[in-house]
């Protein structure tokens, strides 16, 4: 599939669900519902991108981002992929 047509679908998928839920609900709705709608595409989509903190060479904490990953396709497009380690050297 064409990185074009994903982005359309994700955009679809986004317009349903703010059409569907409005404004006023938590951030985690939104992302939750939109997740269903993307899934019901046949994309394939993760939630909650796990983002080791590193310190002196090992892992310290591991944090969760709130941030949907689509299709490898759209992340490598996007600079979007799962970020594997953070040093805030």
């Amino acid at each position: 599939m064409k990185i074009d047509e994903i982005t359309k679908k994700i955009i679809g998928c986004a317009y349903t669900v703010t059409n569907e839920l409005g404004h006023g609900f938590l951030g985690k709705a939104h992302e939750n519902a939109l997740t269903h709608e993307i899934r019901k595409t046949g994309l394939t989509i993760e939630q909650q991108c796990p983002i080791p903190v590193m310190y002196d060479g090992t892992v310290t904490l591991v944090i969760l981002v709130s941030r949907l990953g689509v299709s490898s396709a759209v992340n490598d497009c996007c600079s979007c992929a799962p970020v594997r380690a953070w040093n805030p050297k």
